[in-house]
């Protein structure tokens, strides 16, 4: 593909450059995640790891919600909805 245009290239292929966020996956009461590394100890989840539907349609769990990193203790505490 041949672009013609006169935005310079590192405009064009920045979203390509851009870092990606820190993720890390967690184990609460059995249930995997992949949390966003937020501040002060506060993760953000991003996907579950999972084969129970159950766990897709509880709230605690929604991508996007938010966890207290600091207070996991294996039984799904720490959990905030913004």
């Amino acid at each position: 593909m041949i672009f013609h245009t006169i935005i310079p290239p590192e405009y064009l292929y920045e979203q390509f450059c851009a870092v990606a966020p820190a993720l890390q996956t967690i184990d609460i009461g059995g249930l995997k995640m992949q949390v966003e590394q937020g501040s002060a100890g506060w993760g953000r989840i991003v996907r579950l790891f999972s084969t129970n539907p159950n766990d897709y349609l509880n709230p605690r769990f929604a991508p996007g919600s938010w966890i207290d990193l600091r207070l996991l203790s294996g039984k799904g505490q720490g959990f905030q909805n913004h």
